[in-house]
């Protein structure tokens, strides 16, 4: 079926530290984030050096143990299908013993199992995944920051299951 970006829906790309605390690193509203959508998996949009979105720098580290998330809350009652949004988000890994730095981009499988939503709850803050994905985890021996520097093309959208 042919999906749309659920419009108004807020995102937060944030870190769980080993506590289960939530830190949020960058919020912001889906419709600048995934410009044009990205219905039946397929950006809408060019992700080139002029995209309208880059996702700079973000200087609030999490450190080992902790793993990155991309969080959400729908505008209105959706159903949510993950299969059809599609991220591409920056982050930059710190080595702490060289202090070399190196940009990675983070894609949907990196933050673990997606399953669609039949019922999105409106206005509460979601989990876009389970958690268990490979990319997301802090290793021993880094910081990992949100973003990269100089800012990176970037894409994020959620789409709804119609």
């Amino acid at each position: 079926m042919v999906s749309a970006q659920i419009k108004g829906t807020q995102i937060d790309l944030g870190f769980y530290g080993t506590d289960g605390s939530w830190t949020s690193c960058y919020t912001g509203i889906v419709d600048v984030m995934g410009a044009g959508g990205s219905s039946e998996g397929a950006i809408a949009t060019a992700i080139t050096d002029n995209a309208s979105w880059k996702l700079s720098l973000q200087m609030k580290p999490a450190k080992a143990g902790s793993r990155l998330m991309v969080r959400y809350k729908l505008g209105a009652a959706s159903a949510v299908d993950k299969s059809d949004g599609i991220m591409l988000l920056p982050i930059t890994v710190k080595d702490l013993n060289s202090g070399r730095k190196t940009v990675k981009i983070l894609t949907n499988t990196s933050f673990g199992t997606a399953t669609d939503v039949v019922s999105g709850d409106f206005g509460i803050w979601q989990d876009y995944a389970n958690g268990n994905g490979t990319d997301n985890k802090v290793e021993a021996g880094q910081e990992v920051c949100w973003g990269s520097s100089p800012a990176s093309p970037s894409f994020l959208s959620i789409e709804n299951g119609a």
